[in-house]
């Protein structure tokens, strides 16, 4: 049996299961911290991810079903590109684990737990895929600052850069708090296959090495503002100093003056 399975990124992460299952009119079969996973009123399969994802399982035409659930969330979220894999179930030769192709998974068997492991990790691909855009855009930005830096110039505020920071900020946080990207989901410690499904399709994404090279780039974009802002804090300071000099000066002189 072969099916697709099809992730899109949604615009944020998804902080109420309960509001996203209620929208959806989803039948839940199953739920962990991470994910949800239900039935759709039409019998497809949907997995809702905390770190803002949408799957989809459909023997059909997924695009369909995504469009759906675009159509249900749109006024809460906005759904993006989508990620595809085929799911193979107990494929010919039989395979008593689980194998990762190149745009292909091939399980033993149907159960949830390892089609649940599948969508949990390409909705993180997905969402991945979010952050690395915005991350991109974060790095134009602080080049063009660096560019302003090497003309001897400096923003005429901080407050641009600041929120540059809480940007960079939120999405560290955010990776650290609904994503696997170090670390195993739960139900991973608990079922071999399970645990060497997710490993072999982690690494085949190149999750972990998408997240390394966000957080670099994170850092660089971070060290940047900061650096701006230290620099324009100097300046400041160097004019309120000059400024405070140059005080005492006039009264120095206004005193000499007075005196006279």
């Amino acid at each position: 049996m072969s099916r697709l399975i099809s992730a899109r990124a949604l615009d944020r992460r998804v902080e109420d299961f309960d509001a996203i299952v209620s929208e959806l009119g989803l039948a839940v079969v199953r739920r962990t911290p991470a994910i949800v996973s239900g039935r759709m009123p039409n019998g497809s399969t949907v997995h809702v991810l905390r770190c803002g994802a949408v799957v989809v399982e459909d023997v059909g035409e997924p695009d369909r079903v995504l469009d759906a659930v675009d159509s249900a969330l749109s006024a809460q979220f906005r759904v993006g590109a989508a990620e595809n894999l085929e799911l193979r179930i107990g494929s010919d030769p039989p395979y008593a684990l689980p194998r990762v192709g190149w745009n292909r998974v091939h399980l033993p068997e149907d159960r949830p737990g390892l089609v649940g492991a599948v969508a949990l990790v390409l909705g993180q691909s997905a969402a991945l895929e979010r952050h690395e855009a915005a991350t991109a855009e974060l790095v134009r930005e602080a080049l063009d600052l660096a560019r302003l830096l090497a003309g001897r110039r400096l923003p005429r505020s901080t407050s641009k850069l600041v929120g540059r920071v809480g940007e960079v900020l939120r999405h560290r946080l955010e990776l650290a708090q609904g994503f696997y990207l170090v670390d195993r989901p739960d139900e991973a410690w608990d079922d071999p296959q399970v645990a060497r499904l997710f490993d072999d399709l982690s690494h085949n994404l190149e999750l972990g090495e998408r997240h390394k090279a966000m957080l670099h780039k994170l850092s660089a974009v971070e060290h940047a503002c900061e650096s701006a802002i230290d620099l324009w804090h100097g300046r400041r300071s160097n004019a309120l100093e000059w400024a405070i000099v140059l005080l005492i000066v006039v009264e120095i002189v206004l005193a000499a003056v007075g005196y006279v």
